[in-house]
């Protein structure tokens, strides 16, 4: 190959790249709409609620947790906050004395979608 047409790829490669770098920060910094989601089907483990993964991820990490936990790098955290401050809204997750308990409602959907989970759960190959 020529230096002509390499110096060409390389410049085009650089130029998505740099037009890439924007839509990558966009993405990263909005709102929790991008993440991926999981909704319940009627029926399923919430009638039609929808979940992110990140919120998914707090629900399990509480279950069985009688005192509560400590979550205070997940309330620090850019990426998890939100998502905490959401289950707290939709009343799933309360906090007391800086610990993080599910709420009797979020203990019935967390126990629901756990169970709902384990009929389609496979292992990974």
């Amino acid at each position: 190959m020529s230096e002509q047409i390499v110096v060409a790829v390389i410049g085009a490669m650089g130029g998505v790249v740099a037009a890439s770098v924007p839509q990558i920060f966009a993405w990263y910094q909005t709102s929790r709409s991008n993440f991926p989601t999981v909704e319940g089907k009627k029926g399923g483990w919430t009638g039609g609620d929808l979940f992110e993964i990140r919120e998914l991820r707090l629900l399990r990490a509480l279950v069985g947790e009688d005192q509560g936990r400590d979550l205070k790098v997940y309330v620090k955290s850019d990426y998890y906050r939100p998502a905490l401050e959401n289950l707290q809204d939709k009343g799933l997750v309360k906090s007391t004395n800086g610990t993080y308990h599910l709420t009797d409602k979020g203990n019935t959907y967390t126990r629901s979608y756990l169970k709902w989970l384990s009929n389609f759960w496979k292992p990974g190959k």
